[in-house]
């Protein structure tokens, strides 16, 4: 494994990005918790995604309860991690997920009851529509940002260790080859 060959300024950059996801994810953690606690019926339906063989399903409610206590663990992770290619991959893996689920819900047609708190209860004035639009954009930024940070990063590492693996010609060389 090779350290990380950002700049300084790169790396400032990457950690402000880090923890600009850390906030989000915590904020639709929340949005997730406050949801799984909610008295709405249409939670307690299997989900549509996560059966196995129609037999055995999550219950709506359990998956936002699941997805929320991850999130919140993905958003401490990346609040008080160390290591920044971890945080990216982690960020990029996460948001790979949410984005298919969306993709997979949207597909079947089925009600994203992550994203539609709005319906939920009275007193929260985001509209679901625009509460989906808004966490499909994060997903997609976060996304394309962590994939670009760890290119990035790949692309120096591999720059500097053909740099260090190409022969150089001693002086001595150059003397007895002339």
């Amino acid at each position: 494994m090779h350290r990380s060959e950002f700049s300084r300024c790169e790396r400032v950059v990457v950690e402000y990005f880090c923890c600009c996801v850390a906030v989000i994810l915590f904020v639709l953690a929340s949005f997730n918790l406050l949801g799984a606690v909610s008295p709405v019926p249409a939670l307690s339906q299997p989900d549509t995604i996560f059966q196995i063989n129609g037999k055995i399903a999550l219950h709506s409610r359990a998956v936002l309860a699941m997805a929320g206590l991850f999130k919140l663990g993905v958003s401490g992770y990346l609040l008080v991690g160390k290591n920044a290619m971890k945080k990216l991959g982690l960020i990029s893996w996460v948001t790979w997920n949410l984005l298919l689920y969306q993709l997979f819900l949207h597909y079947i047609a089925a009600p994203n009851f992550g994203y539609s708190l709005g319906n939920l209860y009275d007193w929260c004035i985001i509209p679901p529509k625009t509460f989906e639009f808004f966490a499909t954009a994060f997903s997609l930024v976060s996304f394309s940002m962590s994939v670009f940070f760890l290119i990035r990063n790949w692309l120096l590492a591999h720059k500097t260790q053909r740099k260090s693996t190409q022969p150089t010609r001693s002086v001595a060389g150059m003397r007895a080859g002339a």
